[in-house]
């Protein structure tokens, strides 16, 4: 009697709201010690629970899913690590803030990591525990501008946040120059809050693109036929069916030949979808040249354009943005000719429109794009708020550049 008495306590007291945020807390803390020797997609969800000291049942009452339990660690280390970045610095002090961000992710880039793969997540917990820091983030930045004066400081930090997203990439995963993201950063937080100091300080920068990679041997007809083949029936499965359930085999089938001899062409399934982005980028509207236009319209019309092919075929656009974190460096090298391109011809456009570092300035729209057109696809953005913040951005880096009235 005393047992079953004991028994029935210790059910009530299991269901009591108290002893369930003590298992949820031991859950999170549990996920965020293995987060700290494991990569993320090598951990298991029976690694979290035996760690948590528990069975892999009582955590699926808590957590429908791996990625659940995950986003939750990532806001809450991000709020925290955004709250010593607001008491580090004084209020208005945007580039110390944004600074003391990239200082916490480049520390901890498991965190950054985990960011990126958890941001393509379809479940709607986790797409809510990522709008939520997003918010958050966003919310920061923007108190930030609004205190140093700018007009549009909601803008500023929706722009903000995408740079900072797209350079923590270059550096945490790409090995980009920590010092060129810093550079840029604190560019664009100068255009929003000191345009004309850069006007007279800073000297106009040549908008000659960086070398591209030397375009491949010229093959034998039989075998560029065959090459030709291969990404075209490619292109049409992409069109059909998502990337992940795409198989080579199955491409080889189509093209009526061995999976074998594809291997012959590509090494890989990623190294093939990757000439497919390739092929995408060269028919687009973005490398019209349109002369017809001023410059500083020239820029907005191959934005627009790219933001248009965005839209109409997410399935490419999302794949290129998959393919970065490929482990094949032959990968990387295509789809940096494919940025490289672009940037060069956005570069000119800005160089045309007098904008001075123009390089920097196309590298900061493609960022924006790029991150802005994902959270379009992924989230609650749409393309016109899209549209809307990069003709913004454009606007504010050409005013910038334009020279003063002189002095009597």
């Amino acid at each position: 009697m005393a047992d079953r008495a004991w028994e029935r306590s210790r059910d009530a007291e299991m269901r009591a709201p108290a002893f369930k945020q003590v298992r949820y807390e031991r859950i999170l803390e549990a996920a965020l010690e293995i987060l700290q020797d494991q990569e993320y997609e090598q951990i298991k969800v029976d690694d979290v629970a035996r760690h948590a000291e528990m069975a892999k049942a009582t955590l699926y009452r808590y957590f429908a899913s791996k990625d659940q339990v995950y986003a939750v660690v990532l806001r809450r280390w991000a709020e925290r690590e955004l709250q010593r970045a607001v008491t580090s610095a004084e209020p208005g002090e945007v580039h110390a803030c944004a600074r003391a961000v990239i200082g916490a992710y480049e520390r901890q880039p498991q965190f950054f990591r985990l960011e990126l793969l958890l941001s393509t997540s379809t479940e709607r917990e986790v797409r809510a525990e990522m709008s939520a820091l997003s918010a958050r983030t966003r919310q920061l930045y923007a108190r930030g501008f609004a205190a140093c004066g700018v007009s549009s400081p909601y803008d500023a930090a929706v722009t903000l946040q995408a740079l900072m997203r797209s350079f923590l990439t270059g550096v945490i995963i790409h090995e980009m120059p920590l010092s060129t993201a810093h550079r840029r950063i604190t560019r664009f937080i100068d255009l929003c809050t000191a345009p004309e100091s850069l006007t007279r300080t800073r000297p106009a920068r040549s908008a000659e693109p960086p070398p591209r990679p030397a375009e491949d041997e010229k093959r034998s007809s039989a075998k560029q036929a065959r090459r030709d083949l291969i990404v075209r029936v490619a292109t049409e499965a992409l069109a059909e069916q998502p990337y992940e359930q795409i198989h080579v085999s199955q491409i080889a089938q189509r093209a009526q030949m061995a999976p074998g001899t594809l291997y012959r062409h590509f090494p890989s399934k990623d190294h093939l979808y990757a000439i497919v982005i390739r092929e995408w980028f060269r028919t687009s509207r973005f490398l019209l040249p349109f002369d017809d236009l001023a410059p500083s319209e020239r820029v907005r019309a191959r934005t627009s354009a790219a933001l248009e092919t965005f839209e109409a075929q997410p399935q490419f656009f999302l794949l290129n943005l998959l393919l970065y974190s490929a482990p094949d460096p032959a990968v990387h090298d295509v789809l940096a000719e494919v940025a490289s391109h672009a940037e060069c011809l956005l570069a000119q456009d800005f160089h045309a429109a007098g904008v001075t570092d123009s390089y920097d300035a196309s590298v900061m729209l493609m960022a924006i794009l790029h991150s802005l057109a994902q959270a379009a696809l992924t989230y609650d953005t749409s393309f016109p708020e899209v549209h809307r913040i990069a003709d913004a951005f454009i606007a504010l880096t050409t005013t910038a550049s334009r020279p003063g009235p002189t002095a009597p």
